[in-house]
């Protein structure tokens, strides 16, 4: 969280819907904020054996984002992987009052030839040059909604995005599909899909890759 605040320059992380004197922003505060945080029965009895799960959020000017985990259970179900880490991003209320004005001839319309502001090529970046070194995931992706909407191919196992990271304990990545790259990041590597790319395309191009280099159905 430190390290993608650092990259993106956002508030101060904090619960969902806090309660106050919840958790006090100190990394001490925290492991007793997350040890709060215990799955439970639908009567309120705690299940351990599920583990833990909470959400954190921040923003700033022009962006919402969410960070949640969940880890500890001590079963896994198919294809679910544990712990898991998902941070989800969202245009911050005032850039959308912004760009609403801006719709209605209230406001400016940005110049085109400036790129944007927050982009998802940066948030993606940011947050997995963030989270690799810190928790060594067994895969890390950047998606937007478009990909995740399409069907994936049956039976796929590795995530499917414009920016997928591969743990090298499940396989190396020797060559890829035309248009893609690729760079050693950590304990793995990171496939780069052009942002331009539409989902379908994403799919087809990832699914070469992944066949060609003996990486479907390891997971």
């Amino acid at each position: 969280m430190e390290e993608f605040s650092f990259r993106v320059s956002v508030g101060r992380w904090k619960p969902t819907q806090q309660e106050e004197d919840e958790w006090d922003g100190t990394e001490a505060g925290l492991a007793g904020f997350i040890g709060n945080r215990i799955m439970r029965k639908s009567d309120g009895e705690n299940a351990p054996e599920g583990g833990y799960h909470f959400l954190l959020e921040t923003e700033n000017d022009l962006l919402e984002t969410y960070f949640s985990v969940t880890a500890g259970q001590s079963k896994i179900l198919e294809p679910v992987y544990g712990p898991s880490f998902h941070q989800r991003f969202s245009q911050s209320m005032d850039a959308f009052v912004e760009e609403m004005a801006q719709h209605f001839g209230w406001l400016p319309f940005p110049d085109p030839d400036q790129p944007p502001c927050v982009s998802a090529d940066f948030l993606w970046e940011a947050s997995l040059r963030a989270v690799i070194p810190a928790f060594d995931p067994i895969f890390a992706v950047g998606q937007e909604l478009d990909v995740i909407m399409e069907q994936e191919p049956e039976g796929w196992l590795l995530p499917i995005g414009y920016r997928v990271w591969i743990n090298e304990r499940v396989g190396g990545v020797r060559a890829c599909a035309e248009g893609l790259t690729v760079e050693r990041l950590g304990n793995g590597t990171l496939v780069r899909v052009p942002d331009s790319w539409p989902a379908e395309r994403v799919i087809e191009t990832l699914t070469e890759t992944f066949r060609s280099n003996d990486l479907d159905g390891l997971l």
